[in-house]
């Protein structure tokens, strides 16, 4: 099957692109082993083209929209928004995409897109083409803007919504990463349930696996030793309780004064977390490491002895499907996680992993201790979670599910049972 799959922005890497260890890197990798799938990605403000996979996008050539009237009509447009103060409402920009887009998509037998925001031309193609559309909804783009502190407002936002409504309407089918999220889409934009295919992350367990050959020289290159660590590798971002972390390791420092905790990653928050550790006096036993190639994460993981994804209570119900869970449950250190959402469905307490409620500094540090003096706990977890990975989250069992649901898509979009193979 000849597929286009539209990403809101290029691939990172040039050519590792396809063998990045990224959520979109994974899905197309999987899917080149039984069909052609080309990255369709913008360019430029009013530009759409073809990630080469080298580096380059080629842009796709304009007809119409390139024309002196189209032109004019968005000076003029334009003019008038500025003059009532009216935020530019992507109107053009959608219309021109479309007219980059309309001959190339022609020529595919399904498209695929990650929503992002402002984003309808690919959409409004597919449904012009009557092409099969599946979209990936992988959080509400509204949602998040909002929760970071950048909610958007006024027209601005009436218009994101409206393109978001567009789109999951055009699609034959939405993916989203949760029930939670599944939930979202019904109650914030009316998608019916059938209509929505629920499909978890996964993890590359061939990548994120334990390493005890690595262990001894990552402890050495923080400093660790044979001191008890504890890992938390994510983006710190408002969702993390990384506070409630560094809280509760405080506690558990004055209990076991060699515990250590490393915390890897970036963010928003990354400076309020360090002048928590300034304020507690816990430089000497914590360290930030910042970001860090995605490469050496396995190995980290693997040297870590507990590894910790907490996550805060929040006024919706928690919607991700996180990918370091799966990374973590599969590099062979036990886990410490929240009861949030699709995690309490992934994780039993004491059987892969314990949980501990959001915001608890006092339950966290009992679960780090209880860890700490019980090697054999620490064993069984991270065995069972382990275990539990490979038989139901690696990218394999995921690229499987999701194919399954092309061949459902093209077949009542074509009325046809077979996959063509282009």
């Amino acid at each position: 099957m000849k597929i286009a799959y539209s990403l809101p922005n290029r691939m990172p890497g040039g050519a590792r692109s396809r063998g990045n260890f990224t959520h979109q890197g994974y899905i197309i990798k999987g899917l080149e082993k039984s069909n052609t799938v080309d990255i369709i990605v913008q360019c430029g403000a009013w530009e759409m083209g073809l990630d080469d996979n080298n580096g380059q996008v080629i842009p796709f050539e304009r007809s119409w929209s390139k024309s002196l009237p189209f032109k004019i009509a968005n000076n003029i447009t334009w003019r008038i928004q500025k003059l009532f103060r009216i935020p530019n409402l992507n109107f053009f920009t959608t219309l021109a995409r479309y007219d980059a887009l309309r001959k190339p998509l022609s020529s595919y037998d399904l498209i695929i897109e990650r929503l992002g925001k402002y984003r309808a031309s690919v959409a409004l193609t597919a449904r012009m083409l009557k092409k099969p559309y599946i979209l990936f909804f992988i959080a509400d783009p509204l949602f998040e803007e909002e929760l970071v502190g950048h909610p958007l407002k006024g027209l601005l936002k009436w218009q994101a919504r409206n393109m978001i409504s567009f789109c999951l309407k055009s699609a034959d089918k939405v993916v989203c990463v949760s029930s939670a999220l599944q939930r979202q889409l019904e109650n914030n934009y009316g998608i019916p349930a059938n209509k929505v295919f629920v499909l978890p992350n996964c993890v590359d367990i061939h990548k994120f696996r334990p390493y005890p050959e690595e262990r001894e020289a990552v402890r050495q290159r923080y400093q660790v030793g044979d001191n008890p660590l504890i890992v938390f590798v994510g983006t710190f971002y408002e969702w993390q309780d990384i506070q409630t972390l560094v809280e509760a390791f405080s506690t558990l420092h004055a209990r076991i004064a060699t515990a250590r905790l490393l915390l890897v990653g970036d963010g928003v928050n990354k400076t309020k977390i360090e002048e928590l550790v300034t304020q507690l006096g816990l430089e000497k036993a914590i360290t930030l490491t910042g970001s860090i190639p995605f490469e050496e994460v396995p190995y980290l993981l693997s040297a870590a002895d507990i590894s910790v994804a907490p996550y805060k209570k929040m006024d919706v119900e928690f919607w991700e499907s996180p990918m370091k869970l799966f990374e973590y449950m599969a590099s062979g250190a036990p886990l410490i996680t929240s009861p949030v959402g699709q995690i309490s469905e992934i994780i039993q307490n004491e059987e892969n992993g314990l949980l501990v409620e959001p915001g608890d500094a006092g339950a966290l540090c009992l679960a780090l201790e209880k860890l700490i003096d019980n090697p054999s706990l620490r064993s069984s977890l991270a065995q069972n979670a382990r275990r539990d990975v490979e038989q139901s989250f690696s990218w394999e069992q995921y690229t499987g599910r999701l194919e399954n649901l092309i061949d459902e898509v093209y077949a009542s979009r074509n009325g046809k049972n077979d996959h063509p193979i282009k």
